[in-house]
């Protein structure tokens, strides 16, 4: 599943901000609609799926594909409703067979209102990079503990532990290729927003 950073790095590579990519989102869904290259690859129902057709096509920038791989990477279930039908069991049955559906369906919401809330009031709370930084300092500070010695692993006299994962030239460069990331984010949450439901109906339109 695509996270943030991984769509920004699309983003950054073909120097598009939010709103140029859902205008280039909005043109390569017309040239699908189209059958236009690169979508009029053969589909064979015995050995494709729709997920691996996707995966053929190599439109540039990839916008189309990844939504593509998004919407079929999405495990269908059917949990909600197994939920609702647990609570009416909970609520109706031989003693309360004159319960009405409005009535019924009045006391889920209820319910699931109130279990909404019990989750809200116990929401762990999140901290930023510098809170947490600051949290374990002081953990450390307050801890009288006797520091254990360091000791050398008996794997270390087999392999080389520092040629493995010691290579500080690697960890820095993608150090620097992590914050260059982040600072394109903050850019371009520092843009102007669109609405994306008025530019759809531009591109209809049109």
């Amino acid at each position: 599943m695509l996270k943030i950073p991984d769509i920004a790095a699309h983003l950054r590579e073909y120097k598009h901000s939010k709103k140029q990519s859902a205008e280039t989102l909005l043109s390569q869904i017309g040239e699908f609609h189209l059958q236009a290259n690169p979508y009029k690859l053969p589909y064979d129902s015995q050995t494709n799926t729709p997920l691996s057709w996707w995966r053929m096509c190599k439109p540039t920038p990839p916008y189309i594909q990844l939504l593509a791989k998004k919407l079929f990477s999405i495990a269908p279930h059917a949990a909600n409703c197994e939920r609702v039908w647990s609570i009416c069991g909970w609520m109706t049955g031989k003693r309360r067979t004159r319960l009405s559906i409005e009535q019924l369906s009045d006391e889920i919401c209820a319910t699931l209102n109130n279990a909404r809330r019990h989750i809200e009031e116990y929401e762990i709370e999140e901290y930023d990079e510098k809170q947490m930084e600051e949290m374990i300092m002081a953990r450390s500070s307050d801890d009288d503990d006797e520091q254990i010695p360091l000791q050398e692993l008996e794997i270390s006299k087999v392999l080389d532990l520092e040629l493995m994962f010691g290579n500080k030239l690697a960890m820095n460069k993608q150090l620097e290729i992590d914050n260059e990331l982040n600072k394109f984010i903050q850019e371009l949450d520092k843009k102007e927003d669109f609405d994306p439901d008025s530019l759809v109906q531009n591109f209809v339109n049109n």
